[in-house]
């Protein structure tokens, strides 16, 4: 269903916007907007549910040391979803990797 959508595109949002979802597009959008930020970017996601509807919404994000405060503030906004957070690098961590699931209906 997704496999030619770039994802944070215009396209997925209005896709999952219009589907039977736990999300509206707003908060759809403002999620998906934290790909444009330098330091971030999207490495996976997955649609769970029947094609009708969305059930739940996995991703990952890979984020640099700097971007990770003002990404995690803008995800614990919605209280849908659960965050997992790993640091890459010993020591000094490299980079973040911030997996996103939405909680089920």
């Amino acid at each position: 269903m997704h496999e030619n959508i770039e994802p944070g595109s215009r396209e997925f949002i209005n896709r999952l916007a219009n589907q039977k979802s736990l999300f509206s597009q707003e908060e759809l959008q403002s999620v998906l907007e934290l790909t444009t930020r330098q330091g971030v970017s999207l490495d996976d996601w997955h649609i769970y549910g029947q094609p009708a509807d969305v059930d739940g919404i996995a991703g990952t994000f890979r984020v640099t040391p700097e971007a990770l405060q003002p990404v995690i503030e803008s995800l614990i906004k919605s209280t849908k979803l659960k965050l997992e957070i790993f640091p890459f690098g010993i020591v000094a961590p490299d980079h973040f990797q911030v997996n996103v699931l939405s909680k089920w209906r």
